[in-house]
């Protein structure tokens, strides 16, 4: 568990502090900042690309669900896979964590 994680921190007047309000909070330097912001940038990054997936992740079982029933598909199964796979590689991108393309559903 990173320190972000386990501390709670905040921004009051341009400066950063971490600890308790009131209690044992201090200031932290920019670089303790800075350390706290790359560790928390790619899990934040993954955390929205979690969510993005979960989106349509219940069109895919809904597509089952027609298949096995029998009948017609709502949705382009190809097309929601491709779209699902391109968000498991976001943390591949060569930008990643600055500079993230996130994938579009191509609804047309």
């Amino acid at each position: 568990m990173s320190e972000i994680e386990k501390e709670r921190y905040w921004i009051t007047d341009g400066r950063v502090y971490i600890g308790v309000p009131y209690g044992d909070a201090r200031e932290l330097t920019y670089e303790e900042y800075y350390s706290m912001y790359l560790q928390w940038l790619p899990q934040e990054i993954r955390r929205i690309r979690d969510m993005m997936i979960e989106d349509v992740e219940w069109r895919v079982r809904r597509y089952q669900d027609e298949q096995i029933l029998g009948l017609p598909q709502t949705d382009d199964i190809i097309m929601l896979a491709q779209y699902i796979q391109a968000l498991r590689e976001v943390p591949q991108q060569q930008g990643f964590p600055d500079d993230v393309v996130w994938p579009i559903l191509d609804e047309a």
